[in-house]
């Protein structure tokens, strides 16, 4: 069943940028700032495990309200991320801790070389 309070947290961050004083900049900074690499990404796999099998039996570790925060989270960082494009807005003020996605970032580099080579090994059909 849909739950249209969580539909409208979700729309509403599309619509925030027209709030008085909004700062797109600071909402990157606040996502990053939440959310690791691996949090994102351990988010959209859940999203997507659920899309594709709503009956599936593996445990997704987060609540619907967590999901549904995250989404909004996610859509308001894209929408501000758009908002410094068009308006040329310097990114580069953007203030946020990176360590640990940097970190991440040298696991995935690992993971990433280790498809690369066994693709190498898989012949192209």
């Amino acid at each position: 069943m849909l739950n249209y309070l969580s539909f409208a947290r979700l729309d509403m961050a599309c619509y925030e940028l027209h709030e008085h004083g909004y700062d797109p900049l600071k909402n990157i900074a606040d996502f990053w700032g939440t959310y690791s690499l691996t949090t994102i990404r351990a988010y959209i796999l859940a999203s997507y495990v659920k899309y594709v099998d709503e009956d599936v039996s593996i445990d997704l570790e987060f609540t619907p309200g967590q999901q549904v925060t995250f989404l909004a989270d996610l859509q308001r960082v894209l929408m501000a991320y758009f908002v410094v494009h068009v308006r040329n807005l310097d990114s580069r003020e953007i203030s946020f801790s990176t360590a640990t996605n940097e970190e991440e970032l040298k696991s995935t580099k690992v993971i990433f070389d280790v498809y690369r080579n066994l693709s190498k090994l898989t012949p192209n059909t």
